[in-house]
């Protein structure tokens, strides 16, 4: 690959400027949710300012991954039922298959797609075992690579090559640097992009510290990064890794440098696990998301105020009872509505019946 001279400061933010912003409605939902007590009302209008974002959000709450009994038809509905952390997560893997989706379509970064997801998913199960946050284990483990996600929205063909090029030399038994390949042909690898993006789209603690590079020898910790850290070496050893690699740590050499009462928390095959995020992959397969916004705007700009209604600080909505989205003007679906039809025509002529017979 032809390398090119590492880039001055101004021109690789040049490069990040460059690239499409997320989904702006995906930075404000999880910007929202670090507030206590946030309003239900709030965040659902906030998500029902992005028409695209929103179908998306309600058509994955109605998927097997939850299996609900009955259909979930309003996003009030589904905040109610997955609870506020739940729908955090959700909303960024939505964000991000929408995001990635064009770029998805080459198969050499399906892969990446299948490889945050699995960090994902690893990362909260390492979460709880750990007694830390697991929405933002989940999330952190979905954005830990957001420079590489960056890069390969915007330059997804040259990515595929770096890809297909480091793959090679690994199956000829070659060392790989892919951040030296990322600097050679980007002029800025996806530690300092991600740390950049973070900052650019405003992304709270502690994704920007996870996006940014951080030593692979320093000791374990046992924190968010340090578990999201965990979780990526994890999915690499459990085959979801994005590169054949021959050094990586086999699952059994990972598990045993995990505290032993974090050990015991954990599944007791993790090969079920693995079973298990399969089948979320499955249903997570990138293809099978929304169209990518068709609007790019510069990082850390949110969509326009006519996109919705102003956002206005309202009382908080309890969530211990059901609720009814009154934004639902007709309750009565067409077949319902056919049902009252014949009830009615069948009352009006028993009534017709009656008068008839009836003393003048």
């Amino acid at each position: 690959m032809r390398g090119v001279p590492d880039k001055t400061a101004s021109e690789v933010g040049a490069l990040v400027q460059r690239i499409p912003a997320f989904p702006p409605v995906a930075i404000r939902v999880l910007d929202l949710l670090q507030e206590d007590n946030v309003p239900v009302d709030k965040l659902v209008e906030l998500m029902r300012s992005d028409p695209a974002f929103s179908a998306e959000l309600l058509r994955r709450a109605n998927s097997p991954l939850f299996a609900f009994q009955s259909e979930v038809t309003s996003l009030r509905q589904a905040l109610i039922l997955l609870g506020f952390r739940r729908v955090r997560g959700l909303a960024l893997t939505v964000a991000t298959g929408m995001y990635l989706r064009k770029a998805g379509k080459i198969e050499d970064l399906r892969r990446f797609w299948r490889y945050s997801l699995a960090c994902a998913l690893l990362s909260e199960e390492l979460a709880r075992a750990c007694g830390l946050p697991e929405d933002v284990a989940y999330t952190a483990g979905l954005l830990h690579d957001i420079g590489r996600l960056g890069l390969m929205v915007a330059h997804p063909e040259q990515y595929a090559q770096l890809m297909r090029h480091a793959t090679e030399q690994l199956e000829r038994g070659e060392p790989v640097d892919v951040a030296q390949l990322e600097r050679d042909l980007f002029g800025a690898d996806h530690y300092e992009v991600g740390r950049r993006l973070a900052e650019a789209w405003r992304l709270p603690s502690p994704l920007p510290e996870v996006a940014g590079r951080h030593s692979r020898e320093a000791a374990r910790q046992w924190n968010i990064v340090g578990v999201v850290r965990f979780g990526c070496q994890l999915a690499i050893a459990l085959g979801f890794g994005i590169l054949p690699s021959p050094y990586n740590p086999s699952v059994e050499a990972l598990l045993e440098e995990l505290p032993q009462p974090v050990r015991n928390r954990l599944p007791a095959d993790l090969h079920l696990l693995e079973e298990g995020i399969r089948r979320k992959l499955s249903e997570l397969d990138i293809e099978s998301f929304g169209p990518p916004a068709p609007a790019v705007r510069p990082p850390g700009v949110f969509a326009p105020a006519e996109a919705g209604p102003p956002l206005e600080r309202q009382a908080a909505v309890p969530l211990s009872k059901p609720e009814i989205d009154e934004d639902r003007r007709n309750p009565l679906r067409p077949p319902q509505m056919l049902v009252w039809l014949l009830v009615a025509s069948l009352f009006a002529a028993l009534l017709l019946v009656v008068l008839k017979f009836l003393p003048v």
